[in-house]
């Protein structure tokens, strides 16, 4: 990846979590996993970045999933309980 297209993903990203938020739509949510994912591995940003775009994938996946609790895999329960604890 050059180093414009970090940026790039983001800004298509934020376009498509806006798009998800006005719509639902679960093809969209699936791609916004993917380019959390690519960002969270890109070496080239910097690692606390990463590691924000490796939570927001896992809250993603919960989304996606309709993992709510109990019937989310073991990795994701404790993210949903301080998530819980949020609302």
């Amino acid at each position: 990846m050059s180093n414009e297209a970090p940026l790039a993903i983001l800004a298509g990203t934020m376009c498509l979590m806006s798009h998800y938020a006005r719509t639902g739509c679960s093809r969209a949510a699936a791609r916004i996993v993917v380019n959390l994912e690519m960002l969270a591995g890109h070496a080239g940003l910097s690692a606390e970045f990463r590691q924000v775009c490796a939570n927001l994938t896992e809250s993603w996946d919960c989304i996606i999933n309709g993992w709510s609790g109990a019937d989310a895999p073991e990795r994701m329960r404790p993210w949903l309980a301080r998530n819980a604890k949020l609302q």
